[in-house]
């Protein structure tokens, strides 16, 4: 498991406040993700949005530095599903700039595995869609039951 990133943050708690957040898009994702990544980010890009797109994400909070924010989320495991999620951390500064990035995953300790990057994405679209607060998770028990809905087409072997 990655160590945890020390940053010193003016106030102790956590908010869902996102007026802390520098001005990020999705092309200072990109780039920060290739400028950090040993390889062309390709890979780190694609999965990154998946985990966005398919909202892997979740428990963002957002903590206020000096010059920026630390974000810290957390994120649902793709393969093995009965371990505990992933944890990110990321500290952006004014510009906008990436100070450091960690995860709990193997990746993560370089600081551009796709868990990461997904909290980017996700940052970035929560900043294009204009809203100043970070929306709440929708909890199952919250939305109507949906045992009795069918799940779609059954998967069927294909021939090779």
């Amino acid at each position: 498991m990655a160590a945890k990133v020390n940053v010193k943050t003016s106030d102790s708690t956590s908010t869902k406040d996102l007026t802390f957040l520098p001005a990020i898009n999705f092309s200072f994702v990109e780039s920060v993700v290739k400028s950090g990544s040993k390889s062309q980010g390709d890979k780190e890009i694609s999965k990154g949005y998946k985990y966005f797109s398919e909202k892997y994400l979740f428990n963002i909070s957002v903590h206020k530095l000096d010059n920026g924010c630390m974000v810290t989320a957390r994120c649902h495991r793709s393969q093995k599903k009965n371990e505990s999620p992933h944890e990110i951390e990321i500290s952006l500064v004014e510009g906008p700039g990436l100070e450091s990035s960690n995860c709990s995953c193997a990746i993560g300790k370089s600081g551009t595995c796709g868990h990461v990057t997904g909290l980017l994405y996700t940052l970035a679209h929560m900043k294009a869609s204009n809203l100043k607060s970070i929306p709440s998770d929708i909890l199952k028990t919250s939305l109507p039951q949906t045992w009795h809905i069918p799940r779609g087409e059954k998967l069927k072997n294909q021939p090779s």
